[in-house]
């Protein structure tokens, strides 16, 4: 197939290294073909394009690896049976000596009358080596990445430990006082129910004595009516028994005044014809009622009847 590219680009199997740029943490990639503005390499996950990867691979060959910094330019979906997806960089920041390495790895390769077997050969101690200082960078930083994760774990997790002690302190704290608090709460509920029953009692009570001072307010009234009444017909008796006793008197007065008219005529009848052929004395009360031998009026001006 005729090459459209100006730069050469040589198919290059390698293993590598990336790590995308917002994470530090390496991964293991492959590295298909390489040429001076960027590579194929095959990542674990799916980038979009203009985000940043920075790779490390081995130059066959040499001794010494390239580390360079690419933005994908292109990138294809997870293939069936692949595990990795394919993406297109286009380098963007390179050590000037590592561009210099590549510019003389892909110039080097360029002629064909340099010995293959010898290439191959030297390409695979090379990338072994490569791949062992790789590896041993990478397990290095990883193992030291690894420690200091755990310890920010194991930090982490007493810290944590620690915040779950003090929050089921906290929690049996809050359980006491929530259960005192449901106590209180059911002792005042039934202080409430009894203090309503007693609400209710006082108020049936109270329209029992509203009732009662309507019934004392009416008694009073009437009351009241029957005391003028009674006190109109005392007044009445009292008239009466006034009258009564006036006429009373009038009639003691005159049955005496009778009594005493009958006993002297009889004392006259029973007297001898001397006395009454003297009479005594003419009194000037002739005609009158003569009561305990006196008369009960006073004496008359009047001249004595002729004898």
């Amino acid at each position: 197939m005729q090459e459209r590219r100006i730069t050469i680009r040589l198919e290059h199997p390698a293993r590598a290294h990336y790590c995308p740029a917002d994470d530090l943490l390496p991964r293991d990639g492959r590295l298909e073909n390489l040429s001076e503005r960027g590579a194929k390499v095959w990542v674990h996950e799916a980038h979009r394009r203009g985000e940043r990867i920075t790779i490390t691979f081995p130059l066959q060959g040499t001794d010494s690896l390239v580390t360079a910094t690419g933005t994908v330019h292109w990138s294809s979906k997870r293939l069936l049976g692949r595990p990795r997806h394919a993406v297109g960089l286009e380098w963007r920041s390179m050590d000037e000596r590592a561009r210099q390495r590549l510019q003389e790895f892909l110039g080097g390769d360029r002629w064909p009358g340099a010995p293959a077997k010898r290439r191959r050969r030297t390409g695979v101690i090379v990338l072994a080596l490569g791949a062992a200082v790789v590896g041993l960078g990478v397990s290095a930083r990883w193992t030291a990445g690894l420690m200091d994760h755990n310890r920010r774990l194991g930090g982490a997790v007493e810290q944590r430990n620690m915040v779950i002690g003090t929050l089921s302190q906290r929690e049996e704290v809050l359980r006491a006082e929530l259960d005192m608090a449901k106590g209180q709460l059911d002792a005042t509920s039934r202080e409430i129910a009894q203090l309503d029953g007693q609400a209710r009692e006082l108020e049936t009570l109270l329209g029992s004595l509203t009732q009662d001072v309507g019934r004392v307010q009416r008694s009073y009234a009437q009351a009241q009516q029957e005391r003028r009444a009674l006190a109109e017909q005392l007044v009445a008796l009292e008239r009466n028994r006034a009258e009564l006793i006036r006429r009373l008197t009038l009639a003691e007065e005159l049955r005496l005044a009778v009594r005493e008219a009958i006993e002297s005529r009889q004392a006259l009848r029973q007297a001898p014809a001397t006395a009454l052929r003297a009479p005594p004395p003419w009194p000037g009360n002739f005609g009158f009622v003569i009561r305990d031998g006196r008369s009960t009026i006073p004496p008359s001006t009047a001249a004595d009847p002729p004898s």
